[in-house]
């Protein structure tokens, strides 16, 4: 009993080995490309943020048409709806400054300059690496984006805006 015990114990963690090694190796694969599509992700949030932005600056131009205030200004009638614009572009620049950090680490030039072919596969390395040690990171600040947009839909919508 004590053997088909150790044995079934010894195949679970060996299949979570497994399969935490196979995730590990998708993500390593994934990287440039995942990358890519996060640097996509931050310009349409950050275009979603600058509409609304603009969006309730003219609703507000529109209801006092001889008052021009900017953003900070008219902050007085929307104080939550601005938090959250203020909130959502503060988690959108940690993340840009990862994205940037990853993306200055792949065009770094070396002191020492090997072959092109061996300089590219060592940068492609370097920065796989440090995307591999941001992905946690990064993942819990998009799901915080995620829930401060939802929570600026939400927001508008019981406004009828």
């Amino acid at each position: 009993m004590e053997i088909a015990l150790g044995v079934i114990s010894v195949t679970d963690v060996a299949v979570r080995c497994c399969s935490k090694l196979w995730a590990l190796s998708n993500a390593w694969r994934d990287a440039p490309a995942d990358i890519h599509h996060l640097r996509d992700d931050l310009t349409s949030t950050e275009r979603f943020f600058g509409d609304i932005q603009e969006h309730v600056q003219a609703v507000e131009l529109k209801s006092r048409p001889y008052k021009r205030e900017t953003w900070e200004d008219s902050s007085v009638q929307q104080p939550e709806l601005r938090r959250l614009v203020d909130d959502g572009l503060g988690v959108l620049n940690e993340i840009e400054t990862i994205v940037d950090g990853l993306l200055a680490c792949g065009s770094s030039t070396n002191a020492e300059q090997p072959l092109l072919g061996e300089r590219t596969a060592e940068v492609g390395k370097r920065t796989k690496l440090l995307w591999l040690r941001q992905l946690r990171k990064v993942a819990r600040l998009r799901k915080e984006l995620a829930h401060v947009r939802s929570a600026i839909c939400r927001l508008l919508i019981s406004q009828n805006m």
